[in-house]
């Protein structure tokens, strides 16, 4: 597990599993949102496929 996110399995039929972010989890939110705002920012350069 990387602890990120928490797996729980529900005893139902059909199973049902849950999935939620941890607190560990959240902590990665500021990169990820980072990492989005550089590709937005940089989506012109990404989709022509050059740096020229």
């Amino acid at each position: 597990m990387n602890k990120l996110v928490s797996r729980t399995v529900h005893n139902t039929k059909p199973v049902m599993v849950e999935y939620t972010i941890t607190e560990y989890g959240k902590s990665f939110v500021p990169v990820a949102e980072q990492l989005l705002q550089w590709g937005l920012s940089h989506r012109k350069i990404i989709k022509k496929g050059s740096l020229d």
